[in-house]
């Protein structure tokens, strides 16, 4: 009988964090970057499981000799599906509103993705991250539903990513 490994638990072990700025996004460092108190943590804020995405151009390759069509894999894009998460509309300056007030329509800044590692563990260094470059296209507040909380809807934009990258002390 085959042996079944088990896989990381995705309950409680990814952290989403927005860095204002890398000096270098393939060594981040911890203290000074990814904990600046500039940074933002977004997981708490969050109302939706952050949702990257990956696809590729394919161009199609055919041959006269031949009645089957190749393919070659052209450019990579990433995407980021919207972020939806809780503001208070009254008091932007609140923790709760920490993650509206760091995604104004035109900012750019870095989307940290740290998977694998329970929210109680604070990051270390060889942590392995994945850091997106990205720009805010817009933000615009949703009408919840009752007995709901507010929330926001911010629409991202990636402009270079970075994967399996470690933390650095």
């Amino acid at each position: 009988m085959p042996t079944i490994l088990d896989g990381v638990s995705t309950n409680e072990t990814e952290g989403l964090r927005w860095v204002e700025a890398f000096a270098d996004p393939t060594a981040p460092d911890l203290s000074t970057e990814y904990n600046a108190a500039t940074s933002v943590p977004f997981e708490c804020l969050m109302t939706q499981r952050f949702n990257p995405d990956a696809s590729v151009t394919k161009s199609d390759l055919r041959r006269m000799c031949s009645d089957k069509v190749r393919q070659r894999a052209g450019a990579e894009t990433r995407t980021i599906a919207d972020i939806i998460a809780v503001y208070d509309p009254q008091d932007l300056s609140s923790d709760v509103s920490a993650a509206y007030a760091a995604l104004e329509k035109g900012a750019v800044g870095y989307l940290v993705d740290l998977r694998g590692i329970h929210l109680d563990t604070p990051a270390a260094a060889g942590d392995l991250v994945t850091i997106y470059k990205v720009s805010v296209d817009f933000r615009i507040g949703l009408v919840g539903a009752d007995n709901d909380e507010y929330q926001f809807k911010a629409g991202i934009s990636v402009l270079d990513w970075w994967e399996d990258v470690a933390l650095v002390a």
